[in-house]
């Protein structure tokens, strides 16, 4: 991926594959994007319905709620059965995924700077794939930074985690 022309303030980075970018017509620009979100201090909760839409937006794709209003294939906080704990501390055999669309992918969203690495995210997204129907793509983000993972890898994690 040529990163010459991406804005700055925004990592994407691709694990396997290819996935094609693009700015639509008369939504968010990228520098409007940058922008708002690197200002923002928000914890993962309170920031990711936000910061997916307005990805949304910029990419010129519905959000869930104007995709599936019923939830059923594309939704925030999909109630998943997990095995063993999800994230790390938590209890029991149940989570919420942050944002999934059945058959594509499943997004979660860690604090900004909480982490070392994005792997915590990817772990509790690891647990989460049965229960999702194994999506294709897994996608970890922190608002500054997002890391798509296809599914098929084996979990691998970051040294320093």
């Amino acid at each position: 991926m040529n990163t010459d022309s991406a804005p700055k303030g925004l990592a994407v980075r691709i694990r396997s594959g290819t996935i094609a970018l693009g700015w639509a017509r008369g939504a968010m620009t990228p520098e409007q994007f940058v922008e708002k979100w690197s200002k923002a201090q928000l914890s993962g909760r309170a920031a990711s319905q936000s910061h997916f839409n307005d990805l949304c937006e910029l990419l010129g794709q519905p959000t869930p709620v104007e995709a599936d209003a019923t939830g059923t294939d594309y939704c925030f906080e999909k109630h998943v059965k997990v095995v063993g704990a999800a994230s790390k501390g938590s209890k029991g055999d149940a989570g919420f995924v942050d944002v999934w669309k059945r058959g594509y992918f499943a997004w979660e969203y860690k604090r900004q700077d909480k982490h070392k690495t994005l792997d915590e995210a990817y772990r509790q997204l690891y647990q989460y794939r049965d229960d999702l129907d194994n999506p294709p793509l897994s996608v970890v983000c922190d608002i500054s930074t997002i890391d798509f993972r296809s599914c098929s890898e084996p979990m691998t994690m970051t040294k320093g985690n």
